[in-house]
């Protein structure tokens, strides 16, 4: 999502009383640990942005190879 549409509806949502939860990760081999974590983390709010870590943060975390999925694609996953 682009950076204005997300802080624009984080605002509306804050404004009408919601709590925003952040989740981060490389969500590069997508597994049910991902999955658990993802609804634990919309349980705790209203509005769940996730955070996906770009190509090269996940290259750095991760090592040569990696990541397995683009940023792009691993987002349209999530």
């Amino acid at each position: 999502m682009e950076r204005n549409r997300l802080i624009a509806r984080v605002a509306i949502a804050r404004k009408n009383g919601a709590r925003v939860v952040l989740a981060n990760g490389c969500f590069d081999v997508l597994h049910v640990g991902h999955v658990r974590y993802l609804e634990a983390a919309r349980a705790l709010g209203g509005l769940l942005v996730v955070a996906i870590n770009s190509d090269e943060q996940v290259r750095a975390l991760k090592g040569r190879g990696r990541p397995f999925v683009p940023e792009r694609e691993r987002a349209e996953v999530i």
